[in-house]
């Protein structure tokens, strides 16, 4: 145990240094983290090598500190480009659906779903795609759109399209989705085709939607 308590203190004293390093005031950590009680008891556990509160304290740390920064970085993407190329959707509330494109020559296209993703790989066409990624449909997280699992159609509709399409970094994850929303198991080149089948239609309804909301405005 004393071990494991002179192991969290030296973490304690190198993370806060860390934070230190990157212009992360104590105050930021407070409102970060734990709380400013919090982060005070701690520091104080830190002088005097209080076995128990320190202990508490860093776990505290862990749980609401770590699982942040991790989501911070898994959404990156979301922060340098919130809305979407095309439609100008929010990239953030439709995160289960982005896109990014990163094409060989250096550039990339942030999109809200597969329907802008296809425009803009039809718009690109002398442009080699080196890596697609999409949002996890259960996690959020961006995945490898080429080799995600995806499930096309349900009940469901899809984001700029009547049909879903969704990707899934698991294969059990796509059954359960299929299991409460029905839908189709599918790889990645079956999905695309189906959002340059749905291309026509999906868009003539996204005008008619958006001409009915001017409508309403005047």
């Amino acid at each position: 145990m004393s071990y494991m308590i002179d192991v969290t203190l030296e973490w304690a004293t190198e993370l806060t240094s860390q934070l230190n390093t990157k212009g992360c005031s104590t105050a930021t950590v407070r409102e970060e983290a734990v709380g400013l009680e919090g982060v005070d008891t701690f520091m104080s556990a830190i002088r005097r090598k209080d076995m128990k509160i320190c202990f508490l304290a860093a776990v505290l740390i862990v749980i609401f500190l770590v699982p942040g920064m991790g989501n911070s970085q898994t959404r990156e993407d979301i922060h340098l480009q919130k809305e979407c190329k095309y439609c100008g959707m929010d990239r953030e509330k439709f995160d289960f659906s982005r896109m990014m494109i990163d094409y060989d020559e250096g550039t990339s296209v942030a999109v809200c779903s597969i329907h802008c993703a296809a425009v803009d790989l039809a718009n690109n066409i002398d442009k080699t795609p080196k890596a697609i990624k999409v949002g996890d449909f259960s996690t959020k997280d961006l995945i490898d759109a080429e080799s995600a699992t995806w499930v096309i159609g349900g009940s469901k509709p899809g984001v700029m399209s009547k049909r879903g399409k969704w990707a899934f970094a698991k294969k059990d994850d796509a059954e359960n989705f299929i299991k409460l929303n029905g839908g189709t198991p599918a790889d990645f080149e079956t999905a695309m085709k189906a959002a340059y089948e749905d291309m026509y239609s999906d868009t003539k309804m996204i005008r008619d939607k958006r001409k009915e909301k001017r409508m309403k405005m005047k």
